[in-house]
């Protein structure tokens, strides 16, 4: 069951951490040649499940799928039993004009659910503005923040900010009590 947690220094338990994180002092180049996700099935390199144009090796997942919509009812769901709106971040990093399927599901997941407040960040150097009605986002709460940056430069700067602000987000001593 797919739940929504509390991000405003609230301790999450150790099954929800993340398990692989690189140490501070680890060689960043090296670490990326070698950590990449492989198929649980035949161990050879994992591939989102994203259709491309002509993409023949593409397999569709119903269960990513249903748990996107479970995730999305989730939200839904706990927003309706507080008593202040429910603050909702959505990162979009590099989604362009030529398939805009995920410019539209990020704009539209939230918009005008009951006592949820979208802030869209999109992170586009070419198209960082909203695809919809500006009027019509905003008449459904949600706000959308432009970055005109580059994807992975915009994810290093704010891994770099929030280290700087929010260190405590990142105390390896949290991991030490994992298996």
């Amino acid at each position: 069951m797919p739940k929504v947690g509390a991000t405003a220094g609230a301790a999450r338990d150790a099954a929800s951490l993340l398990r692989c994180m690189p140490a501070e002092s680890c060689d960043r180049a090296a670490s990326f040649a070698t950590n990449w996700p492989t198929c649980p099935a035949c161990g050879g390199p994992a591939r989102p499940a994203v259709l491309m144009f002509e993409d023949c090796a593409w397999v569709d997942s119903a269960a990513q799928d249903r748990r996107y919509r479970e995730w999305v009812l989730a939200v839904r769901s706990a927003a309706t039993e507080l008593d202040r709106p429910l603050k909702v971040a959505i990162l979009e990093v590099g989604a362009g004009g030529n398939v805009t399927t995920v410019r539209c599901e990020s704009e539209h997941v939230f918009r005008g659910a009951d006592n949820v407040e979208t802030t869209l960040i999109r992170v586009n150097p070419e198209l960082p503005l909203p695809d919809g009605d500006p009027e019509k986002l905003r008449a459904g709460d949600v706000a959308v923040v432009s970055v005109m940056c580059r994807g992975l430069e915009a994810v290093e700067k704010i891994d770099a900010a929030l280290r700087d602000r929010r260190p405590d987000l990142f105390d390896r001593g949290a991991f030490e009590e994992l298996p």
